[in-house]
């Protein structure tokens, strides 16, 4: 089992160089998010195509990844309080990934090094670099 958080679904779908370590340390059959994943991904894609940064071509395919992407969603509602106490450690949003890590007990995968440095106990995070 392993959590995902938006910044390494993002690379892997837009196969970026970092996408490439996501996938050598992805375990596919046992893929984990918080639901607040589908609002990120969908966010970050949009945004990306707002400011012209990925061709739409490209956009499209990682969307379209994105709709098959084989995960299970974590309810916010079973992590809401473990987030909470964790909002001096990380951003919210994020503290929600490292509660499902903890809450499940398993490694969370993100290509956001600021995360991954961050002082959060009881929480295995792996960084795609």
């Amino acid at each position: 089992m392993q959590i995902v958080d938006a910044s390494a679904v993002l690379d892997l779908l837009l196969r970026t160089p970092r996408g490439e370590r996501v996938h050598a340390l992805l375990d596919r059959d046992d893929v984990w998010a918080p639901q607040l994943v589908e609002v990120e991904v969908c966010s970050a894609l949009a945004r990306l195509e707002r400011a012209g940064k990925v061709p739409p071509e490209r956009l499209t395919r990682a969307y379209d990844s994105w709709r098959t992407f084989p995960y299970t969603a974590v309810s916010l509602s079973a992590l809401r309080d473990r987030a909470w106490l964790l909002r001096d450690s990380v951003r919210v949003a994020d503290a929600f990934y490292v509660a499902a890590a903890v809450t499940l007990g398993a490694p969370l995968l993100t290509s956001d090094a600021r995360l991954a440095r961050s002082p959060v106990k009881g929480a295995a995070i792996l960084l795609a670099q």
